[in-house]
């Protein structure tokens, strides 16, 4: 159970963390964010070249269905529709990643958090 809840977490943050990337597209479309968000990815842990070709194929298709759903006018609509190919990408990147990445990038965002956390707390 708590490793199902790690998990789940572990796909919400990288979905939220490449959101931004998005939301705030680049020049050069959803090649160049897709490339954004392996390298985002790649800082945290190390990926093969087959892992990194694989994100950047599932990664243009999530930027590619988000630009539609951001298009849709009932909000209702666009919202339960970026749920569902948020966790379609999150779902293939369990399938990409293996355990111990997984385990390492969770670790690392896990930390990036803290440092956050700390840092909003002290200037308090």
């Amino acid at each position: 159970m708590k490793t199902t809840k790690l998990i789940i977490a572990f796909f919400a943050i990288i979905f939220l963390s490449n959101l931004s990337t998005v939301a705030y597209p680049q020049t050069g479309g959803a090649d160049n964010n897709a490339g954004l968000m392996v390298e985002k990815i790649s800082k945290d842990i190390v990926l093969t070249n087959h892992q990194k070709k694989e994100i950047t194929e599932k990664a243009k298709i999530f930027i590619t269905k988000a630009e539609k759903a951001n298009k849709l006018t009932d909000n209702e609509e666009k919202k339960l529709t970026r749920q569902r190919i948020g966790k379609e990408y999150r779902m293939a990147l369990d399938s990409i990643l293996t355990t111990e990445q997984k385990e390492q990038l969770m670790l690392k965002q896990n930390q990036r958090k803290e440092a956050l956390i700390k840092r909003y707390q002290t200037q308090q």
